[in-house]
């Protein structure tokens, strides 16, 4: 059920840049490109969100003590699986 602020219409026209705002390194643009469409922002939102929260665990895993016995590709490989 779509939030009560957003308007069907809204909604239909900027889906792809909802979807933008979901890709770790895009999630600025449809933020950028669509200031009044309050469905965007919100997504935008979600996705900057996201990707802080993504971009603090890598760099807290690069920075753990068990990093440095394994090599940053070490730790990749861990963090992957």
């Amino acid at each position: 059920m779509p939030h009560p602020e957003f308007v069907k219409e809204d909604i239909l026209e900027s889906k792809m840049s909802a979807v933008l705002a979901y890709l770790p390194v895009l999630c600025m643009i449809p933020r950028i490109l669509e200031k009044k469409n309050p469905f965007v922002l919100a997504q935008g939102k979600q996705g900057l969100v996201l990707f802080l929260f993504a971009l603090s665990g890598v760099i807290a895993a690069i920075r753990s003590p068990m990093a440095e016995p394994l090599g940053v590709s070490g730790m990749a490989e861990i963090i992957i699986l």
